[in-house]
Order: C-alpha cells, then structure tokens, then sequence
C-alpha cells in the first residue's frame, strides 16, 4: 500500500505479487490435470515448481495411492541447484539469474550426491538443456530418484517444471523413455493450455 495525497492506493510491489499469484494460479490450474494423470499411469509422486525470486517453490504435489511414496508439500522452498524440479526449471532460465542465485546462495551441499562445484552444475545444466530432461539421483534426498522436465513460456524461458518422484529402487526399475516421454508430453499440454 501506498499512501498518495491522503489516499491509499495498492502500490507496484503488491501490484506484481497478485500478478505472479494470478500467474501461479493458472499454472497450477491447467498443470493439474496432467499432474493426475501423470501419477496415475507412472504411480509416483508428480511435483510442480516455479522459480520465485530467488527460490524454487512447489507449487502443487499429486502423491500416489502407495504404501511407500515420496512426498513434498505446497510451499515448501527446494534447493535451485539439487533435484529434478529445480535443475528442470534452472537449466532454462536466463543465465544472468542463475549466475546471480549461484553468487547468493552458492551450491551447498544436501546429500553426499549433491553437486557443489560450479563448473560441474554448469555443464548439468548444458546436458539438460540438450536433452530436454533430467534425471537426479539422491541430490537432495537419500532414497529418491527423480526425473524432470521444464514448462516453458513462448520464449523459450521456463516458467515452471514438472517432476516425476519416487523411491530410487522402485522409479529406476520402471521404463526410463516411457517416463520421460510422459513428462514431456504433460508440459506441452500444460504450455499449450496456458492463457496469454
């Protein structure tokens, strides 16, 4: 709020927080849909982020009807450069924000499969780039393999990301191409349904 000649008016900082809001709000509405799907044809974990400021943010979770799952919950704040939602999501972003998160908040380390070096997590995010996906093993969890792929706006530029999560046993034994074909197939109808 700001105040202008003894009146309140909303100012541009809430102004961009309901437009991101707004935003978020249709990515998790039209994401939904291919979130359910997702987990119900792979049986695992589907997790959507965004990248809001400096952190990645699950923006919607869609957990399997299974004894022994993966879960994360909306809200929770994830590491930018560990996981398969986060390194999806980073490796299509302007390379001056991804420089500026490394120099805030450098590589820490959340699993002993964590990459902490700089030139390393560079050319992960090269290989991403490449192949469209990512695979992570153990980067932030023990006991959790995931694979990822980005949501992308016109320019290219990801918006958001979509992961498929599970235990590292369980999701390594299930078909790889299978997986990620699905995936990707689920961002485009998700980038195709978005409005404007």
């Amino acid at each position: 709020m700001e105040k202008k000649e003894g009146i309140y008016q909303l100012g541009y900082k809430l102004l961009e927080f309901a437009t991101i809001v707004r935003m978020d709000l249709s990515i998790s509405e039209v994401a939904l849909p291919e979130m359910r799907r997702l987990t119900n044809l792979i049986n695992e974990t589907t997790i959507l982020t965004i990248l809001s400021g400096e952190n990645v943010i699950c923006l919607e979770t869609v957990t399997p009807e299974q004894p022994i799952k993966v879960s994360s919950r909306q809200g929770k704040v994830l590491p930018f450069h560990a996981g398969a939602s986060s390194k999806a999501l980073v490796a299509f972003t302007p390379i001056d924000i991804v420089e500026e998160l490394i120099k805030k908040n450098g590589l820490s380390k959340c699993t002993e499969k964590t990459v902490t070096d700089i030139e390393v997590f560079k050319r992960d995010l090269e290989e991403i780039r490449n192949k469209g996906y990512v695979a992570t093993d153990e980067e932030v969890d023990i006991g959790v393999f995931a694979y990822g792929v980005p949501i992308r706006d016109v320019t290219g530029k990801a918006i958001a990301a979509l992961s498929i999560a599970g235990p590292r046993d369980r999701l390594m034994s299930k078909n790889k191409d299978h997986i990620v074909k699905e995936l990707l197939t689920a961002a485009k109808v998700i980038q195709k349904n978005l409005p404007g």
